[in-house]
């Protein structure tokens, strides 16, 4: 239990760096909670996913689109492997994925994705 306390405050506390306005330092505590999360956790636990869908944020926020991207269709995958293709959680990283196909110019795709999510 403590371990998962200290996890979710490191999360939380790269989100609030963020608030702050030091991107750079919310997406370095946001990495180290995902490392962390991953040794501790695994790859496809829920909550690594969840911090690693965290972080696509942050990347794209840090203007590294492509890196973002990355981690996005990893979350994507992760959700599609651990929870199938009709839960929730899965159809919120099918959007997170379309929205920032959408921003970085990749129209067909995220209509794509778009249209996937629609049909759930």
């Amino acid at each position: 239990e403590k371990h998962n306390s200290s996890l979710v405050a490191m999360n939380d506390l790269a989100f609030l760096l963020e608030a702050r306005g030091k991107l750079s330092e919310a997406t370095e505590m946001c990495e180290r909670a995902l490392d962390v999360y991953k040794d501790l956790k695994g790859e496809t636990h829920a909550d690594t996913l969840t911090v690693m869908n965290n972080l696509a944020y942050l990347l794209d926020q840090e203007g590294q689109g492509q890196k973002a991207e990355e981690m996005a269709r990893q979350v994507l995958v992760g959700r599609e492997a651990t929870l199938g293709l009709d839960h929730t959680d899965t159809n919120t990283a099918v959007y997170n994925l379309a929205q920032l196909l959408e921003e970085h110019g990749k129209l067909d795709e995220a209509e794509s994705l778009y249209l996937r999510e629609h049909e759930w």
